[in-house]
């Protein structure tokens, strides 16, 4: 028998029994179908998740090019140095920001749809 293969009725450690009179199969079928379940609800989220950062992410960059466009190129142009740090600070900023709405847009939608 070839090396790393499990002798016919031995049992690996933590795996379960199929159940009584059901077979190997069924045990399969019920868990090809969990993972089915669990691998939708993974791709919705994202196909949700993914315009949503999308739509901030686009608002984000017009606000800041709006409201801090023309003093980041003065900062850019004279202090270098604290044009970086101020990049740098936008852009942690951006990332608790957008995280922090992405969560609360993602509780809503959810809350709605589980109702």
């Amino acid at each position: 028998m070839a090396r790393g293969w499990i002798k016919p009725g031995n049992q690996i450690e933590g795996e379960c029994d199929p159940a009584p009179g059901k077979g190997a199969r069924a045990t399969v079928r019920v868990a090809t179908a969990k993972m089915n379940q669990k691998l939708a609800n993974v791709l919705r989220a994202f196909s949700i998740e993914l315009p949503l950062y999308a739509v901030l992410m686009a608002t984000y960059v017009l606000l800041v090019l709006h409201f801090l466009g023309g003093w980041l190129f003065q900062l850019f142009r004279g202090e270098r140095k604290i044009y970086a740090i101020a990049a740098l600070a936008l852009i942690v900023c951006q990332g608790f920001v957008l995280e922090i709405l992405s969560r609360a847009l993602l509780g809503l939608i959810k809350g709605k749809s589980e109702k």
